[in-house]
């Protein structure tokens, strides 16, 4: 027995065998790749909001009109001097207008003109039961997606082609695009319609570069009128809306957004289409079909969609980069928008 242990005590200590490295390595590639397939699957399930023409075209039956591009901000824009300022108020000018307003008209070489211009074309070549000028107007499932923007660059697209084009505020809660001129209290729609002796001639502003012609809301704030949205369906609001098809080619109107069913119902029950605008990858499917279901004369109208502040650099993954990018057209990169 002593002289087993001995012998034993003489041995070298076995080893102790580890897995190989490689297999370790191995292992953990395929666990990560795993998970991250994983958490896309899971990303994609909750993500409801719509980045592509036939995601909008399976969730709303829809056509998509356009791709506008979500437009870099290059720090606090430019504003005219205090002389000149005063002197376009005076004249009545946009050129003091944000540039993001003005972008498809004084910049026709950029992404965002070229996408107003493919959607000009794709709304000239729908058949509109209208005699006179066609009255268009641009709605959103909520706030905040872009729908004065997309109002007033698609009216300056339409100007720069050369017809005579003319642009109305009718967002008679938010007033985004008459509160863009930065005057304080102005003549506008509300007067017109409330004093059929104001001549619309007299409110009227122009854009120096295209033309355009827009229509401000009226004066004071939001809260102003105790209720905005009986303006919107009255017989002078009509008789208002059967002159200007006669005078003009196009008229745009920025409607309200559908999130205040009443006003925007109203406002569309004036005009000829409606072209829905879609922020891209963030406005949930169901909340803009919510809306277009509990709205009567949206979604009678409703000719198409824009998708607005699109990402380019993210679009290859959804295939329809290529028809938002546009060839030879250059990004722009301007101020803050409205």
């Amino acid at each position: 027995v002593a002289e087993a242990e001995v012998i034993a005590q003489a041995q070298p200590p076995a080893q102790q065998s580890w897995p190989n490295p490689r297999l370790i390595l191995a292992a953990a590639a395929v666990l990560g790749l795993g998970a991250g397939f994983g958490v896309a699957i899971l990303r994609d399930s909750f993500d409801r909001g719509i980045r592509t023409a036939a995601q909008l075209r399976a969730a709303l039956g829809v056509d998509c009109l356009g791709l506008m591009p979500l437009i870099a901000s290059a720090g606090r824009s430019r504003r005219p001097r205090r002389r000149d300022a005063a002197r376009n108020t005076a004249a009545r000018s946009l050129a003091n207008w944000p540039p993001l307003l003005r972008l498809a008209g004084t910049a026709p070489m950029s992404q965002a003109a070229e996408a107003m211009r493919r959607t000009r074309a794709r709304i000239d070549q729908l058949p509109l039961d209208s005699a006179g000028g066609r009255v268009i107007g641009c709605v959103s499932a909520r706030s905040g997606e872009g729908k004065s923007t997309i109002s007033a660059n698609l009216a300056a697209s339409m100007a720069r082609s050369g017809k005579r084009t003319l642009l109305i505020d009718w967002d008679l809660r938010k007033l985004s695009l008459t509160a863009a001129l930065e005057t304080g209290p102005l003549p506008g729609f509300i007067d017109i319609v409330t004093r059929p002796g104001d001549a619309m001639t007299d409110v009227l502003w122009q854009d120096p570069v295209t033309q355009l012609q827009f229509l401000p809301a009226g004066p004071g704030a939001p809260g102003g009128l105790p209720c905005p949205v009986d303006l919107l369906h009255t017989p002078a609001t009509q008789a208002l809306i059967d002159a200007v098809r006669r005078h003009y080619d196009y008229v745009v109107v920025d409607l309200p957004a559908m999130e205040a069913a009443s006003d925007a119902d109203s406002a569309a029950a004036m005009v000829d289409a409606v072209l829905l605008v879609v922020e891209w990858g963030r406005t949930d499917i169901d909340l803009i079909a919510d809306c277009l279901a509990g709205t009567h004369a949206v979604l009678p109208r409703l000719m198409g969609a824009v998708l607005n502040k699109v990402e380019l650099r993210n679009m290859r993954q959804y295939g329809d980069y290529g028809r938002a990018r546009g060839a030879s057209y250059a990004p722009a990169r301007i101020g803050p928008a409205v």
